[in-house]
């Protein structure tokens, strides 16, 4: 069975506030990521960062990421690495529109043979950060870091992939500045 990863350790300089702690569906934007993985019947993890730990400390489920500054590919290999016989259903907290429906979409696909299952809205561009990493593709992600090569963009061209199209392209829209949080504002109607 997979576990959920929601990554909370980004920087968020472009934002000017920590992504985790917004508030979109009346939690935090990490809290509300825990209650979807709960009601899926799924362990939530937090990734999260060497200064974030004091946040977290009353957290139960946590993983520090031993790749900070290399960004999400650095999260997913740490909970990869702790539980190396488990694949993880990520998904990163600048993504305030995924909904308990696009991760069933992608868990509904686990028994496939294919090492990634993820969302591709563009031709050249698999959304990265709302995904199933099966346990298969470990030694991949630890081989592209170690070759200095932390883009899980080309990680994944070096997998077997099984693309989903979202039902609406604005689904995975990526909420890293103000201009795309007023837009994820207008879209949830406020």
């Amino acid at each position: 069975m997979a576990k959920g990863l929601i990554l909370t350790g980004g920087k968020s300089s472009r934002m000017g506030t920590d992504k985790y702690k917004i508030t979109y569906h009346d939690l935090p934007q990490y809290q509300h990521l825990q209650d979807l993985f709960h009601k899926m019947g799924l362990e939530a993890y937090l990734s999260i960062s060497t200064d974030q730990q004091q946040d977290f400390r009353q957290e139960e489920h946590t993983i520090s990421d031993a790749y900070e500054a290399r960004g999400p590919i650095g999260g997913i290999l740490s909970a990869m690495q702790q539980f190396p016989e488990t694949s993880w259903l990520v998904v990163a907290c600048d993504l305030p529109l995924i909904n308990e429906r696009h991760l069933r979409q992608l868990i509904g696909h686990s028994t496939t043979p294919h090492q990634v299952v993820t969302y591709q809205v563009h031709r050249e561009f698999y959304e990265t950060t709302c995904t199933l990493y099966h346990s298969s593709c470990l030694a991949i992600l630890e081989d592209a870091l170690r070759n200095g090569k932390g883009s899980l963009q080309k990680a994944l061209q070096q997998m077997t992939v099984k693309t989903l199209v979202p039902p609406q392209a604005t689904d995975l829209l990526n909420v890293n500045d103000q201009e795309s949080y007023q837009r994820c504002l207008e879209l949830l109607g406020r």
